[in-house]
């Protein structure tokens, strides 16, 4: 049963929370080669309207996706014990994973367009950053699949341990 539990506690963070840590990281990585601070807003005519520094960018992923796990979190886990449906964790777990895919993707499409330029420009491609964010998605969709087959399983090895 403890491995149950620990393959279900893993469905449930790690989906939210994996995107944010690998956006940081790549920012971090990135961070040679970008402007301090870096443009998170253009207006309409394509000038820079919003400066955020880097250390914030760097963070913002990581802390978003921390802060949504932290929401999502406490509830999976009250559904992982029986006290609701295993429909409401897969649901939960799809719509934190989404949102924090999502915004990290949204984030990195404006970081990477800056990389190796001097002044507040547009730069290279964001479609291989929207790929691997749609693959994460799918990725997300088949863990809480997973974890919904496993909350069943989970569920009758705790009532088998409870004492008659």
């Amino acid at each position: 049963m403890a491995a149950l539990a620990r393959t279900a506690r893993l469905l449930v963070i790690v989906p939210i929370l994996a995107p944010g840590i690998i956006g940081s990281l790549l920012v971090l990585l990135w961070s040679g080669s970008l402007p301090d601070p870096l443009v998170t807003q253009w207006d309409f005519d394509g000038s820079a309207s919003s400066f955020q520094p880097l250390v914030a960018v760097i963070l913002f992923p990581l802390g978003f996706s921390a802060l949504f796990t932290l929401v999502m979190a406490p509830t999976a886990f009250l559904v992982i014990r029986g006290k609701h449906e295993a429909s409401t964790v897969a649901t939960q777990v799809a719509t934190g994973a989404g949102i924090s895919a999502a915004t990290t993707t949204l984030l990195l499409s404006t970081v990477v367009m800056q990389r190796g330029l001097e002044g507040q420009t547009w730069a290279g491609s964001v479609l291989p950053i929207l790929i691997a964010g749609g693959i994460w998605i799918i990725l997300a969709i088949l863990a809480t699949s997973r974890l919904r087959r496993l909350i069943p399983k989970l569920r009758a090895a705790r009532a088998s341990q409870r004492p008659q």
